[in-house]
């Protein structure tokens, strides 16, 4: 379960409320500000708020309040994220996602590369969100 220990910090990041034609951040603290969501497309539209249900329909970008307790992630193995991101099916293919490219996350999480984790836990579902560093290449 979530723990009292919250970072406002980390729900800054998630600011993408306001974004411009060029889909670049615009941390605007405007009242009209549009929201993640209203900048999809209507197939990525439907398929972000069927997602979110899964959450009682509680957008990620909106949560304000991120637990840091790190006994608040999940216990995930190497092998969870390699089948996830070899195996899984994708929404848009029905293909399998292949992504071997994906598995350097492994590797930037390892060196350090991931800061500021938080965890959000809604209807029994861990929200994890993370801060990944820019890399030098």
């Amino acid at each position: 379960m979530a723990s009292a220990s919250t970072s406002t910090v980390l729900s800054e990041k998630k600011n993408v409320h306001n974004l411009n034609n060029s889909g670049n951040s615009a941390y605007s603290k405007s009242e009209n500000a549009l929201r993640y969501r209203d900048w999809l497309n209507v197939p990525e539209r439907e398929r972000y708020a069927e997602k979110i249900q899964l959450i009682k329909g509680q957008d990620p970008y909106e949560i304000a309040a991120w637990s840091t307790n790190v006994s608040d992630l999940p216990s995930t193995t190497y092998m969870d994220i390699v089948n996830y991101l070899l195996f899984t099916t994708s929404a848009y293919t029905n293909d399998q996602l292949r992504s071997y490219k994906g598995l350097d996350a492994y590797n930037q999480f390892v060196c350090g590369w991931v800061r500021d984790t938080g965890v959000c836990i809604i209807n029994n579902k861990c929200i994890v969100t993370a801060k990944v560093l820019h890399s030098q290449r």
